[in-house]
């Protein structure tokens, strides 16, 4: 009887410590300003400005890369490993105190493509 109590103790101890194979994140975890450094468009940098419930596309352009007055501001969600804004979502591949990689779903040509895009923190 002492032995199955060991056992059982051990298998539940064994099941509650086990590692979260799917790691979930928050809107608390992307608060800040995120740079672009992969796939950046004509040499300019493309930053993300991401609050509790709204992140703020901040564009550059031009050959002095010059900030680009209007900026596009979305309210999103984070569900798990996905972050929701409008009707879509992008896949949190990585997410740490300095880095943000995501992969990003786009149809082109009525084919559906993906990339990974990958961020610092400022």
């Amino acid at each position: 009887m002492k032995k199955l109590l060991l056992v059982l103790c051990l298998v539940s101890l064994s099941v509650s410590c086990s590692k979260d194979d799917d790691p979930k994140y928050s809107a608390s975890d992307l608060v800040g300003t995120w740079t672009l450094v992969s796939d950046v468009e004509g040499g300019c940098p493309r930053e993300e400005v991401y609050t509790e419930t709204t992140v703020s596309l901040i564009l550059y352009y031009g050959t002095d890369c010059e900030l680009n007055d209007e900026s596009d501001v979305f309210s999103y969600s984070v569900e798990g490993n996905y972050i929701k804004v409008n009707n879509s979502s992008v896949e949190i591949l990585e997410l740490t105190a300095k880095t943000l990689k995501i992969k990003v779903f786009y149809e082109n040509a009525g084919e559906t493509h993906s990339e990974v895009r990958t961020y610092v923190k400022k």
